[in-house]
């Protein structure tokens, strides 16, 4: 039976009031991550009821922290609005879980490790099932970090004329990317010289793989993502080279979006990025842009992030931490 709480943690109530919802869950694994969600488990423990603990271990217990230990096939899916995965082996158990018709349940236990987390808030996101463009590997780290569903096929990737892209996005969307031949890249500002398949559209808009090495099979996985894409929940990130490209992102007619760029042009939709205007770090990296994601999305400021992610992507202004 399909829950109406499973994408709400309220309701309206016949009185007119508000009811707190609850969240039904099942927690997989038993091991160390598990010990590290115990404690936030309590901190939920009016929002989130635990329906037993999962593993394919050998059962030396029956019960931990009161919730008794079963088997995967001993889960009954339907009853449960999630399942929280708290192991390494993530990808194996997403295969299980999958197989058994709950991919679309499955919840990392390592979300309830972001800075500032709210499960609201959280919820509100995976909720409105966000499709993330961007020119950087940016959009598949926030994907991967939150636990979310790729909802786009811009991963991993660069992009010759993005701004052109961003403009007319439902158009070349709508069509499938051809695989082309291997071609030499050498861009100074972002990644030096590479050499890598591309995906293009017949025009001037052309898509590198850069972590690929087959463009075949990168355009097959586009064009399969492409027809995922949520036109309803759009997210433009761009990390931008020019004064020109700042002020065209700025002009985009895109709710949400945000560009990095190393000059403060003092443009409301453009995150001043005053570290790549640094003489010293661009002799460092060589590149401005080099090890943008690692340097900069994940470790800014002493291992902090900079942008409260969950924040943006909610549409909400006051995203920054610093």
């Amino acid at each position: 039976m399909e829950k109406y709480y499973e994408e709400k943690l309220y309701r309206e109530n016949r009185g007119g009031g508000r009811e707190k919802q609850i969240i039904y869950c099942y927690v997989y694994g038993i091991g160390k991550q598990y010990n590290v969600l115990s404690s936030y488990l309590k901190i939920y423990q009016d929002k989130i009821r635990v329906l037993a603990l999962v593993t394919t271990e050998p059962q030396l217990i029956t019960y931990l922290d009161g919730k008794k230990i079963i088997r995967p096939w001993e889960m009954d899916i339907d009853k449960a609005d999630y399942v929280i995965v708290a192991m390494k082996r993530y990808k194996e158990v997403f295969g299980i879980l999958k197989e058994m018709g709950a991919s679309g349940k499955i919840l990392r236990s390592d979300i309830f490790s972001i800075p500032n987390f709210v499960l609201e808030d959280y919820m509100k996101v995976r909720k409105s099932r966000p499709s993330i463009l961007s020119n950087t590997c940016i959009g598949g780290f926030i994907y991967n970090d939150l636990g979310l569903e790729i909802l786009s096929p811009t991963i991993s990737m660069r992009c010759r004329n993005y701004i052109q892209f961003l403009k007319n996005y439902k158009f070349y969307l709508s069509m499938d990317i051809k695989a082309k031949e291997n071609e030499y890249l050498c861009d100074e500002l972002y990644f030096g010289e590479a050499f890598a398949p591309k995906g293009t559209f017949g025009d001037s808009v052309c898509w590198w793989f850069l972590h690929a090495e087959d463009g075949i099979a990168e355009a097959e996985k586009w064009n399969r993502r492409r027809k995922y894409v949520n036109y309803d929940n759009i997210i433009a990130l761009m990390s931008i080279v020019t004064d020109d490209e700042a002020y065209e992102f700025d002009k985009l007619p895109i709710k949400k979006k945000l560009g990095f760029y190393h000059k403060d042009l003092k443009l409301e939709s453009i995150l001043y990025t005053p570290e790549w205007s640094d003489a010293a770090v661009q002799y460092k990296y060589h590149y401005r842009y080099e090890g943008f994601i690692h340097k900069y999305y994940a470790r800014n400021v002493e291992g902090v992030g900079r942008i409260d992610w969950i924040k943006f992507l909610n549409g909400e202004k006051s995203f920054l931490r610093f």
